[in-house]
């Protein structure tokens, strides 16, 4: 339950700013959007290998995807929080 409302919360920061029109807004959404989106990358990238132990073909792709995912988010927020 609290994964998916940390989805929704992250899928609705990332979305304002893909939509918001004010500079302001939109820096502290996505940078909001992002710092959310890597401890849920990292959550479920622990959390699924124990919930599901038959490990299947779906899975390893989704964790493969979520490791991408996870290492290009940590590379491009650390210029963002820097300036």
């Amino acid at each position: 339950m609290m994964f998916g409302v940390a989805l929704v919360t992250v899928t609705g920061l990332l979305a304002a700013a893909a939509l918001g029109g004010n500079y302001r807004s939109v820096s502290r959404a996505g940078t909001a959007g992002c710092i959310g989106i890597a401890p849920l990358d990292s959550t479920m990238l622990i959390a699924m290998p124990l919930a599901v132990p038959a490990v299947a073909w779906p899975l390893i792709l989704a964790a493969t995807a979520s490791a991408v995912r996870l290492a290009i988010t940590a590379r491009t927020l650390r210029p963002v929080l820097a300036g």
